[in-house]
Formats: C-alpha cells, sequence, structure tokens
C-alpha cells in the first residue's frame, strides 16, 4: 500500500470531526461561524474562503423530518397511553424540539466540511481550488470564475 493511501485512509473521520465542531477543514484550527448559523467568508487561521460552501439551510429538513417523527411520536405515545391533555404531549415533545435545534449548527459544520473534502464548492461548478483534505498545501488560489 502506498504511504498516500495510508495517510488518507487514516484522516477519513477528520472532515466528521471537524465540520461537527466548526472547526476550519483545512486546517482545523479556524472557527467557521461567525454567530449561530452564519459562515464566515474566510478562515481567520488559514484563510480558506467558505464563500463557495454556502450549504444554506441543506441539514433543516433531515432535522425536521427525524425530531418531527420524534416529537409528534413521544406527544401521540403521551395522548394514547396517559390520557393527557394536549398541552402536557406538547410539553413532552420540547425536548425533541430542542434536540432539532441544537443540531442546525454542527450539520451545517459537516456539510461545509464534507463540501471541502470531496471538492464540491457551490460556486457553478467550480471547487475550493486548493490541495484538498489533507493540508498539505495552504495555498487559497481558486479557479477563475466562468461568466
Amino acid at each position: 500500500m502506498r504511504t498516500d493511501d495510508s495517510a488518507a485512509a487514516a484522516r477519513a473521520g477528520v472532515p466528521w470531526l471537524a465540520g461537527l465542531t466548526g472547526r476550519c477543514p483545512r486546517c482545523r484550527q479556524g472557527r467557521i461561524f461567525t454567530d449561530w448559523t452564519r459562515i464566515t467568508d474566510d478562515c481567520p487561521n488559514c484563510g480558506l474562503d467558505l464563500r463557495q460552501a454556502d450549504v444554506g439551510d441543506g441539514p433543516v429538513p433531515f432535522i425536521i423530518m427525524i425530531a418531527g417523527f420524534l416529537g409528534a411520536g413521544l406527544g401521540t405515545w403521551v395522548m394514547m397511553m396517559f390520557d393527557a391533555p394536549v398541552w402536557l404531549a406538547l410539553l413532552a415533545a420540547l425536548p425533541a424540539l430542542l434536540a432539532a435545534v441544537a443540531m442546525i449548527r454542527p450539520l451545517k459544520g459537516l456539510l461545509v466540511s464534507l463540501q471541502y473534502h470531496y471538492r464540491a464548492g457551490d460556486s457553478g461548478g467550480g471547487d475550493f481550488g486548493d490541495a484538498i483534505a489533507d493540508g498539505a498545501s495552504s495555498s487559497s488560489s481558486t479557479p477563475p470564475k466562468n461568466g
């Protein structure tokens, strides 16, 4: 096995860790969020241009489906099992709502990190334009934008 392959295999989980912790996908040091869900334009540590990684509301539909299923299921279960009023069922579903809000930032960071790792920039067909995923190069030369 070549050393490049073994090094790549050793870093396989790194995009996940960098994304879930809200760190830069290239240097894994700088923070990529300026506030709760807004992604910064550039990494404050290595200068990676993150404007191409516009994930928007990408993780939100998945979070809504998961948390909605859990919250509605738990609320319905509480109403049926305990003959509870509606307000108690809503109160029982509150943890699912809080979990949904808490999952937005880590999953948005994960999408940014995976876009970087797989060279899937959001600039109309371009990519991040630098040495991907291993951090071997700190140059951030981006390809010229088309039209």
